[in-house]
């Protein structure tokens, strides 16, 4: 009885150890979306070619390996390869269907409820300098850039005191880039802006986005985690890096809200997705393979 007592609160918990992980790099004082993978290349299975998207891009890069490469044990033994000693797994995290079990798509923009019964599990993958490998094995050169985003919202100078974006007159405010002490830190601000836009009613319907707007801005609400994320997707997608000093209080201020809210972090991860997905495809069923 307490055998299947624990299994159940080990499955309720999932959510709990996302947020654990990712409080402890906080603690560290790494910000797992602020951890560039451009040169690295995006997170991806190397046995299957998936590409890791959501929360799982962010842990898995926030790791610093050189080639941000992995893939099971399972395959890892089907290319003839091993785990180096003491070397210990990393975790990724999908939903499954909690009827039937199979695995569903990791990067799903829903976190399930009562109409769909899913459940958030979690596997565990290696990178490539955790394994030992035959002679003579190669793998594949960090894949370039998607392609360009798409022109969806307009783009105005009335202020050159800061960038922002207008949910109710649907536009982006964006300073000279002048203004900016680098190129870098000038698109970081539009695409962070950008990302906010996708929230529009007439594009993704983001409730957090209105709020927002008429309650007041929250420097740690759901709404800025997207847009964080986003902004620095589209940052190393373009090959860019901007070095941000995250300072104490920005660090602490997460800490309590993920302490507050185990569904914070990967709820606003997969809307982030949506946004990353709606720039490049225009379209809000579609998802990048």
């Amino acid at each position: 009885m307490e055998a299947q007592t624990a299994k159940k609160n080990a499955q309720k918990n999932v959510y709990g150890i996302l947020s654990e992980k990712v409080i402890e790099l906080l603690h560290k004082g790494i910000v797992p979306w602020r951890v560039s993978w451009a040169e690295a290349g995006i997170p991806e299975n190397v046995a299957s070619g998936h590409v890791y998207r959501g929360v799982n891009r962010m842990l898995l890069a926030s790791l610093g390996y050189k080639r941000n490469l992995f893939l099971t044990s399972k395959q890892l033994k089907e290319l003839d390869g091993a785990i180096l000693p003491e070397e210990r797994p990393h975790i990724v995290f999908y939903f499954s269907d909690s009827k039937k079990n199979e695995v569903a798509d990791e990067t799903s923009a829903e976190l399930p409820d009562a109409k769909k019964p899913m459940q958030l599990k979690y596997y565990t993958v290696f990178n490539i300098a955790q394994c030992r490998w035959a002679d003579g094995k190669t793998f594949p050169e960090v894949a370039p850039g998607m392609e360009p985003i798409q022109d969806i919202v307009s783009i105005k100078s009335k202020d050159q005191k800061k960038a922002y974006y207008n949910p109710l007159e649907d536009f982006i405010n964006m300073p000279a880039e002048k203004t900016y002490p680098t190129k870098e830190a000038y698109c970081y601000a539009q695409f962070h802006a950008l990302i906010h836009s996708t929230g529009h009613y007439n594009r993704l319907n983001r409730k957090d986005l209105i709020q927002m707007s008429e309650f007041g801005y929250d420097a740690f609400s759901h709404e800025e985690l997207v847009a964080e994320i986003g902004a620095a997707y589209l940052m190393f997608h373009h090959g860019l890096n901007l070095e941000i000093v995250s300072e104490p209080e920005y660090i602490a201020g997460w800490i309590r809200k993920f302490e507050q809210d185990n569904y914070m972090l990967y709820s606003a991860g997969q809307q982030a997705e949506k946004a990353i997905n709606f720039l490049f495809l225009g379209e809000v069923d579609k998802v990048i393979e």
